[in-house]
């Protein structure tokens, strides 16, 4: 069955279709890598990384800023008003933004990993911790684009 708009496009199922390929395709690419992870790290080490994840989460709570929220919230507004390409300029005005906020923190963390090796108890993660805070610049733009 094929849900209709009003203009009879089939807009929603189309939406439907481009959200479970986005979310399949982002589900396989983080199982590739977890298990990519795991194999280079072994068993030992699997924990340090997992460790390692704890400045990227702190990462994620201070960059996000609401702009994910943002970005489900006035495209959706915009949509409903009628203006599509307000809502298409607002998304990608977000993503650049969270771009830059991302590529700042990351860029902030990468001096400090070892300080934050030191501060956690854990020296042997100062390697980790800039790999990390590089894959929290996908991550962080993953979430923005996915809201939109």
């Amino acid at each position: 069955m094929v849900v209709e708009d009003e203009k009879g496009g089939g807009a929603v199922a189309r939406g439907m279709y481009h959200l479970f390929l986005g979310n399949t395709t982002s589900t396989f690419l983080m199982a590739l890598t977890a298990i990519f992870v795991g194999r280079f790290l072994g068993p030992d080490r699997y924990g340090l990384y997992s460790i390692a994840l704890l400045p990227a989460s702190y990462l994620m709570v201070i960059g996000g800023l609401g702009i994910s929220t943002a970005a489900t919230r006035f495209p959706a507004k915009y949509q409903g008003e009628g203006k599509g390409g307000e809502a298409v300029s607002f998304v990608c005005s977000m993503t650049a933004f969270q771009g830059i906020v991302a590529i700042t923190l990351a860029a902030a963390t990468v001096p400090l990993s070892l300080a934050i090796a030191d501060f956690l108890n854990r020296p042997e993660l100062a390697p980790l911790i800039p790999l990390v805070a590089i894959s929290f610049v996908g991550q962080a733009l993953y979430a923005v684009v996915t809201s939109g």
